[in-house]
């Protein structure tokens, strides 16, 4: 097949490009494929995004669509990502799985609708039960099942599009890719695959970053999204020719949200139909934030983009401060000279204290 003239990407925090919110340190898993295929990339992902319009959300699959839609009218010969279910999965609990499957199905049929022949990559969630977040929580089994439920019923809808429709559409396994990543990290260039390397190494050692597979307590380092877009790449379900690979630049390096302590309570039982129950409120400033972290102006110090700590409030005190003793030693010289010349003379004549011992550390 032809090189798509564009590579559409609908999301939500695993593809999020803005500089502010992205939460990995980058290249995301998007910027690696279109800088393999040589092709333009649009991405309309927003962390926190969900799969279904929902009242009060600010971005979902189809607000997405509307806002691509006039630029894919005018340019078929594209290839669209949909890479939706993190939020919904991790943070939300009033859709069923049936619904949110719904939900990608209306989508695809207004793609379907646009150009028969759509080329479409539809990704499956990545093994959320092994994030540090949920990998010693009592909801571990809980979300292992979501996610294994979500994307069994989107595999299996794959299988019947690409049976009964025109469409090219292939299905990402992610759950089975990481299965290989956390049983062989070293395969992928992986050191950490239980530890976050936010929480673990930031500001504290000097472990590369992508030796860690988990960026935050639920998000991916740049390894994580390169492992990703390598499985594409080579699977090639589209017979897309390569160019010679090129590095995008690494992503200016925001702080992820504070770490959420593990839910203290046990959902309530959802129904036959419905999606258990993994919700902490917590979770929020990991999926359901979309534009900002967590307000730190009140904290003792900031953050710069690459994840040091900026001092430079505290120049104009310490300009006072040295300004201060200055003037003390400028118009007070003679009297602190002469304090300290009797102090020492008063040291002096003092007979020897008697020696005690104390405990060295050498």
């Amino acid at each position: 097949m032809s090189k798509p003239d564009y590579l559409f990407v609908y999301g939500d925090s695993y593809s999020d490009l803005s500089e502010r919110t992205r939460k990995s340190n980058g290249p995301l898993w998007s910027e690696q494929l279109s800088d393999a295929w040589g092709t333009k990339l649009r991405s309309y992902a927003e962390s926190a995004a969900l799969t279904c319009p929902t009242p009060g959300s600010s971005s979902d699959l189809s607000k997405q669509f509307k806002a691509a839609k006039a630029l894919a009218t005018a340019n078929k010969n594209s290839l669209h990502a949909i890479f939706f279910g993190i939020t919904d999965v991790a943070g939300a609990q009033d859709k069923t799985v049936k619904s949110l499957l719904n939900c990608v199905k209306d989508q695809v049929a207004e793609l379907e609708a646009l150009d028969p022949t759509s080329r479409i990559l539809l990704f499956g969630l990545p093994p959320l039960e092994y994030s540090p977040y949920y990998s010693n929580s009592t909801h571990k089994s809980k979300v292992k099942q979501r996610v294994s439920e979500f994307n069994v019923g989107l595999e299996d809808a794959v299988n019947d599009w690409t049976s009964e429709t025109q469409l090219n559409i292939a299905f990402v396994d992610n759950s089975g890719l990481f299965s290989y990543v956390l049983g062989d990290p070293e395969g992928y260039n992986v050191e950490n695959v239980e530890e976050a390397y936010w929480e673990t190494c930031q500001g504290r050692c000097s472990d590369p970053i992508d030796s860690y597979l988990w960026w935050d307590q639920l998000h991916m380092t740049g390894a994580g999204h390169r492992a990703m877009a390598e499985n594409i790449i080579s699977s090639n379900p589209f017979s897309l020719p390569t160019t010679p690979k090129s590095t995008p630049p690494a992503a200016p390096i925001a702080p992820p949200p504070i770490t959420p302590s593990p839910p203290k309570s046990a959902p309530k039982d959802s129904t036959s139909n419905n999606i258990p129950s993994t919700h902490n409120s917590n979770l929020d400033d990991y999926v359901s934030s979309p534009h900002s972290y967590p307000d730190t102006t009140n904290d003792s110090a900031d953050f710069n983009v690459d994840g040091s700590v900026d001092h430079s409030a505290y120049y104009p005190w310490l300009f006072i401060v040295l300004f201060i003793l200055m003037l003390v030693l400028v118009f007070r010289r003679n009297r602190i000279i002469n304090t300290f010349s009797s102090y020492w003379k008063a040291r002096r004549s003092n007979a020897p204290a008697t020696k005690t011992t104390e405990y060295s550390p050498v």
